[in-house]
């Protein structure tokens, strides 16, 4: 397994796993064909990204194939430059290996290199594996934001939870 950024080159592939990951679970902001992730709004998508100064998307390759991916937004706004929203999909079949810990690991490496102090993200309250990954990594809940989605006929609440990087 190889941690790395995406290359440019790499937006139908990276539109690919998008699309398989929100097919294969609930625990994503938008599920199967919820979103038009095309080609091309993936290629916009990378390539805005990729030249902003603190947004990126890592990606987890297995075998030439992507598996996972972890994508910054860096908030552009002057008073908050120093925080991001992140994002993160790992394929069913490689749940369980630390991939997500690693994606986390690599993501601080890459903020602090950026002197960001603040990273932050959404995870549904009933989605305990995801809530014990960011908490091994650091990351606390500040809240819930209660009603936040409304998936299968049903409201889910999430954990607004973040990291604050000390220097």
């Amino acid at each position: 397994m190889l941690i790395r950024t995406i290359q440019p080159d790499e937006f139908i592939e990276y539109a690919y796993l998008i699309q398989c990951l929100e097919a294969e679970t609930d625990y994503l902001k938008y599920g199967a064909y919820e979103r038009n992730c095309t080609p091309k709004r993936a290629e916009r998508r990378v390539t805005s990204l990729l030249n902003e100064p603190n947004s990126t998307i890592f990606v987890v390759e297995d075998e030439g194939d992507l598996v996972g991916h972890l994508t910054v937004f860096g908030k552009m706004a002057p008073r908050a430059k120093h925080c991001a929203t992140i994002v993160m999909g790992i394929l069913q079949e490689h749940w369980g290996e630390g991939l997500g810990y690693e994606l986390l690991k690599q993501t601080e490496l890459w903020a602090r290199e950026r002197q960001l102090t603040r990273l932050e993200a959404m995870v549904m309250t009933h989605n305990q594996r995801a809530v014990a990954l960011f908490q091994k990594a650091g990351f606390k809940a500040e809240g819930v934001r209660q009603y936040s989605l409304f998936i299968n006929g049903n409201y889910v609440d999430e954990y607004y939870m973040a990291k604050v990087i000390q220097y």
